[in-house]
């Protein structure tokens, strides 16, 4: 794919927007290797993500739950041990390795002065990495560490994992006891397949120009090992329904409201996101109001916040709508928010509001746009190249009513609410089976969620 520079602005123009230019993402093609650019000159900085499709999480069995995050940590701590990372420091370089669903990456921020030199010395790294059992156990024990303080801290993104992989069947991000089954052979043959991808995208964000971007790369891009890990979509498709579930978490019995999320299965990432996009932003997101702020807190006072957020888990789409009522208002809002998920596909207000977005489009452009920070933009050109997701000439206003109801009535559905309650699990549970007799309830510690 060819690319387009933009070039700088006159002075003038310069001062009226605060010195800052940021050219729309794009991409170029480097040897065996694809650069996504974006070009910001507000400071004298780069910064550039390495990313190895197919070495993430995608990869790990279930009796190697935890693989994926277990390398990058391995890296990281390699890194910091053989010097590398301290003479990153000397450059004024910041260096991280993170994991994702369907990559790994290494990532610096760099002065750009220094960018060459901080390039160098991850090839370095790249070139020379090795594991000994030891650093495996050190390591092992680390993110066991980090993640009992995430847990204990009430991280509700390991839990919702937790609830998603028992229901859906989505992968684990991590789990105590199949960590203890990874072997020194296992990671040893990660790491190699994930440093030889076939392929390696580059995501960089700087004041140079993308020329010069991929000229400071070829340190990394020449003469690379190849023949490790190849980028293949999921092809998972959901064929069920989950059943209607709740998840109680007794640790917090001692809280004065309840806090609950509705979590709706829609699909696997790679599907049509126009019409998810269109229910989550009239129901509730990006400005936090919507129909459920019309009907549970102005109306009938029943909550204090609420949202619907789209989102996903892996390689599945989830709609989730949170509510936070008092105790004394949890069985109220509990039975109105179930009734009002079911019977959302025969409300008028709901299809007024629809309406309404498709005549004003503009709205949820503006604000994705606003929200999404370079970084962002960059990460969807890089999903968009990985999955290739369908896209539409006129966007939302091609979405039918049909279709949009048609989405409701297949997934809108008590039958597919994998719920997750926060407060008293004794009050909590007498609703629902008071309420709902066949909902299929699991009472957790969240410590349980690492086990």
């Amino acid at each position: 794919m060819s690319l387009t520079m933009k070039k700088p602005v006159n002075t003038a123009i310069k001062a009226a927007v605060f010195c800052v230019i940021c050219a729309l993402p794009a991409s170029a093609q480097i040897p065996n290797h694809r650069l996504f650019y974006q070009y910001d000159n507000r400071a004298p900085l780069t910064m550039l993500d390495i990313v190895f499709p197919g070495g993430g999480s995608i990869r790990d069995k279930t009796s190697m739950t935890g693989l994926a995050v277990t390398v990058a940590r391995l890296m990281e701590d390699y890194a910091k041990k053989h010097g590398y990372t301290a003479r990153m420091e000397a450059l004024g370089t910041d260096i991280d390795f993170d994991t994702y669903f369907e990559y790994q990456t290494i990532s610096i921020t760099s002065l750009t002065a220094n960018f060459a030199a901080s390039v160098r010395i991850v090839n370095d790294l790249m070139r020379s990495m090795t594991v000994i059992d030891l650093a495996l156990e050190e390591s092992k024990t680390k993110l066991l560490e980090s993640y009992e303080k995430a847990v204990e801290s009430g991280d509700h993104d390991i839990q919702r994992n937790f609830a998603l992989s028992r229901t859906i069947g989505v992968g684990r991000w991590f789990s105590r006891e199949a960590m203890k089954q990874i072997t020194i052979e296992e990671v040893r043959r990660n790491i190699a397949g994930l440093l030889s991808a076939e392929v390696v995208f580059f995501k960089a964000i700087s004041d140079l120009d993308s020329t010069e971007v991929a000229e400071w790369l070829l340190p990394i891009t020449n003469d690379r090992r190849k023949g490790g890990f190849d980028w293949t979509p999921a092809t998972r498709r959901m064929n069920r329904l989950p059943g209607h579930t709740a998840f109680v978490f007794e640790h917090y019995s001692n809280l004065k409201n309840v806090y609950c999320h509705w979590l709706i299965p829609i699909g696997t990432v790679g599907e049509d996101n126009y019409v998810p996009n269109m229910v989550s932003w009239t129901l509730g997101r990006g400005t936090g109001r919507g129909l459920l702020f019309e009907y549970f807190r102005e109306k009938s006072g029943l909550v204090y916040g609420n949202s619907c957020s789209f989102r996903r888990e892996a390689d599945v789409r989830i709609l989730e709508i949170y509510a936070d009522p008092r105790i004394e208002n949890s069985e109220a809002l509990m039975t109105k928010m179930h009734a009002f998920i079911a019977g959302l596909a025969d409300n008028p207000d709901f299809w007024a509001a629809i309406g309404e977005l498709r005549e004003n489009p503009d709205v949820i452009d503006a604000h994705t746009h606003g929200e999404r920070t370079p970084q962002r933009r960059l990460s969807r050109e890089v999903d968009q190249a990985l999955y290739d997701f369908p896209s539409r000439k006129d966007g939302i206003k091609t979405v039918t009513d049909a279709e949009i109801r048609s989405f409701l009535k297949e997934y809108f559905v008590e039958r597919n609410l994998v719920t997750m309650f926060y407060g008293p699990k004794e009050r909590i549970i007498e609703i629902l089976e008071k309420h709902w007799p066949e909902v299929e309830i699991h009472v957790l510690t969240t410590e349980s969620t690492i086990e």
